[in-house]
């Protein structure tokens, strides 16, 4: 799908992100586990595209340098998510999806945004 002419990345990625946002919104009012399997299919894909994605996306000559910052801010992301999760999990389970499910979106939007 990534490498079809009528996709391409960026497409794929946008399809990607949406497919994740609504197995993940659904699988927090559903707990069937077929919904959430099918969520981190999604998310993993989401992850196999961002990869090369990224690489493309700066120069040659500072290629290493933003993708290292990229790789390096989530990095940091995945140090302060359990700080953001755990009291929000103890609150309630199905607000991790939802939180999840919101954020898959606004990613979507954003990669919707970018295409010109």
């Amino acid at each position: 799908m990534i490498d079809d002419p009528r996709f391409g990345r960026k497409n794929s990625l946008i399809i990607f992100f949406f497919g994740s946002g609504i197995f993940h919104t659904l699988f927090a009012f559903t707990r069937l586990t077929a919904l959430g399997s099918i969520a981190r299919f999604f998310m993993k894909d989401v992850f196999q595209i961002l990869y090369p994605l990224t690489t493309e996306t700066f120069e040659t000559k500072i290629r290493t340098k933003g993708f290292g910052f990229c790789s390096g801010f989530g990095r940091m992301g995945s140090i302060v998510m359990p700080f953001i999760l755990i009291p929000l999990d103890q609150w309630s389970q199905a607000s991790v999806y939802i939180l999840f499910g919101v954020l898959f979106f606004l990613a979507c939007f954003l990669a919707y945004s970018q295409i010109k």
